[in-house]
């Protein structure tokens, strides 16, 4: 179950009529009964003097009430306080209330930040964090006005306009290399997927921010750090205005005023219907990244979801505005004429799937079908040794009646698994697989700019490799296998998905062990990536992989896999079984066990 209008709370300032009737007018519109509205004894000052003010006036009451019914989100009207003072930054009000039930730990790691193995916010994110946002403005009928427009685009909020990308800037501080890497991975690998008209500052200067003059026909502002504005940026548009954010120091220290120039309350003004900026300083590293915040909305997330799983950090400066539970509609362009990258479409997803229904990894399926075509071969081959192992042991047997009643039949067991029967039964299957190479996979790669010809071209210009059993199959084809393109007899490939076992932000690393018996009473190898990372590899892209870092694999990983690929000094027999055991381990925490087996196929 994903978040719905039945898991929100309004919350008002008490004894301020504008207040609570911009609460009511919100109950009204989306049909709230009456325990959904929640007012709170707070004064009207924007940005309150310390968290213990803050703490009384705000969370206290909330948290009276949370115990009451399912709540996953949350929203501060009218007049209610945005945040509060802890030293000199200011801490937003809802990044702090969405951390309502756990204790204030100023600028804490977000383990639902970038998580690249998507799942919607439902009920098990809940304890983790809430979503939470503000809907405040210069006047009343500001924000009424956001909730006006919110609702006409409520889970229709077509993105018709332009995308507005600004990744340049003149800005030098610690982080910020880091942020322009991943404005720049967001530009290459996901802005033209959204099938919307693209402007994009495009140079550079260590000088100076190179701007856009204004905004119009727009539907979304991603900006680098040009940190003042005014009314006259936002020029009149016949498309929705639907998010924007500019990454600068201080664009939300207030929202109930334009004259300092700030960006949040002029995109308030200029019909945003939700924005985002930070309240003080957030560091080059607390500014919002653009790739999981459109990642997900791309997969049916709401806007506040989208803002949740966006920010780096809980209890710190950057804030949220406008209803969070509105959804974003992309245009289809299936011929992808609106990327210069030649794009594939990908279908928003329902609920918790994690990948494009329409997906297939032509490169995984054939990696995959070669492995379990290897594996079969393997089993057939450890038959083989097993049924000639009881023929010898019978043969050599002083029991007559023994040897007259079961020699003949283990004789004919060992020809049904024997190197005649294999080949007979896995060589078509094994021709198809080459079939498939040279005819599916040769040409998709050619058409991304390969020039290749046969299968060991493929092979190895996708550094895909193939099992020497499964090469005993083909050996007597026009094209042989090179041996480049084969894995060494005995190497394995052990893989694990990752789990989030701790519930926050961590660095995870990996201990395998490998045994010939199930009780693991002989221990045949230990790999423990703390220590010793050579072999390990963890999913940086779907398919895609990287050797694991320094310090582990951070826990935005979860859903991805690991992968530990033996050297030399740890190959195992071919054709015999192992069994595998692995756990994770973390400052937080360790996993249990998780054990598995598998044969040998190489």
């Amino acid at each position: 179950m994903v978040v719905s209008k039945e898991n929100v709370i309004f919350v008002y300032r008490n004894g301020d009529p504008d207040s609570h009737n911009l609460a009511s007018y919100y109950q009204q519109i989306y049909d709230l009964d009456g325990e959904q509205l929640l007012g709170i004894d707070c004064s009207d000052t924007e940005i309150l003097p310390d968290y213990t003010t803050f703490r009384n006036e705000v969370e206290t009451p909330i948290l009276a009430v949370l115990p009451l019914r399912a709540t996953w989100v949350i929203i501060l009207g009218y007049n209610v306080p945005g945040g509060f003072y802890d030293g000199s930054d200011i801490i937003s009000s809802t990044s702090r209330v969405s951390r309502i039930e756990h204790p204030y730990n100023k600028m804490a790691k977000s383990n639902l930040y970038n998580r690249v193995v998507f799942n919607r916010y439902d009920s098990t994110y809940g304890p983790i964090a809430l979503i939470v946002s503000r809907i405040d403005g210069p006047t009343y009928d500001d924000a009424k006005r956001m909730i006006d427009m919110a609702h006409e685009m409520h889970n229709q909020a077509l993105a018709n306009g332009r995308f507005f990308f600004d990744p340049f800037s003149s800005l030098s501080t610690v982080g910020s290399g880091d942020y322009s890497d991943d404005l720049t991975d967001f530009y290459i690998n996901m802005l033209f997927d959204l099938n919307m008209k693209v402007c994009s500052t495009t140079y550079i200067s260590p000088y100076i921010d190179v701007v856009f003059p204004h905004l119009e026909h727009d539907s979304f502002y991603w900006g680098g750090f040009t940190d003042r504005s005014t009314e006259s940026f936002f020029r009149s548009t016949d498309t929705e205005r639907i998010f924007f954010y500019n990454a600068d120091y201080d664009s939300a220290i207030t929202m109930r005023s334009t004259a300092q120039g700030n960006f949040c309350p002029l995109a308030l003004k200029s019909d945003y219907i939700s924005i985002a900026g930070a309240m003080s300083n957030p560091g080059a590293e607390g500014f919002l990244r653009p790739r999981p915040f459109f990642e997900a909305l791309y997969r049916g997330a709401t806007l506040g979801e989208a803002y949740l799983f966006s920010n780096p950090y809980y209890d710190w400066t950057v804030a949220f505005f406008g209803d969070p539970l509105v959804k974003v509609v992309f245009y289809s362009d299936p011929l992808g004429t609106m990327s210069p990258y030649g794009a594939r479409v990908r279908i928003p997803e329902a609920d918790n799937n994690t990948r494009d229904p329409d997906y297939v990894d032509e490169d995984e399926v054939n990696r995959e079908v070669s492995i379990e075509l290897a594996e079969a071969v393997a089993h057939y081959i450890r038959k083989e040794a097993e049924a000639s192992d009881l023929f010898y042991s019978i043969l050599l047997s002083s029991d007559v009646g023994l040897e007259t009643s079961l020699l003949y039949e283990t004789l004919d067991l060992m020809r049904q698994t024997n190197s005649n029967t294999r080949f007979s039964r896995f060589y078509q299957s094994a021709q198809d697989l080459l079939i498939y190479i040279k005819q599916v996979l040769v040409p998709l790669a050619n058409n991304q700019g390969a020039t290749l010809l046969t299968v060991n071209d493929y092979l190895t210009w996708s550094g895909l490799k193939l099992s020497r059993i499964l090469s005993s199959m083909i050996s007597n084809t026009e094209e042989p296998i090179s041996d480049s393109n084969l894995y060494p007899e005995g190497y394995w490939e052990y893989e694990y998905t990752i789990i989030d076992n701790v519930s926050e932000f961590t660095d995870f690393n990996f201990v395998l062990q490998v045994s010939d018996d199930n009780a693991f009473s002989n221990i045949i190898v230990t790999a423990n990536s703390d220590g010793d990372r050579t072999g390990w590899y963890y999913e940086s892209e779907e398919n895609a992989w990287s050797a694991i870092p320094f310090t582990g694999v951070p826990s935005n990983y979860v859903g991805r896999r690991v992968q530990y690929r033996s050297p030399v000094a740890n190959y195992l027999t071919r054709a015999e079984i192992y069994y595998f055991r692995i756990k994770q381990t973390s400052p937080v925490g360790d996993s249990s066990y998780s054990t598995s087996s598998q044969i040998i196929y190489t």
